[in-house]
């Protein structure tokens, strides 16, 4: 929770959007794999 804390500072500003556009990408990946997962279901339940 510190970490986030002292991530609002100016200073880490490059810091905090790194650390986003890392989580956006792994948020990304990991709902692509879900969709596919689904659908690859979907189509062996018939």
């Amino acid at each position: 929770m510190d970490k986030d804390d002292r991530a609002m500072e100016p200073g880490n500003v490059g810091t905090m959007m790194r650390r986003n556009r890392l989580l956006a990408g792994l948020l990304g990946i990991i709902a692509v794999l879900l969709y596919a997962g689904i659908t690859l279901r979907w189509i062996g339940g018939f």
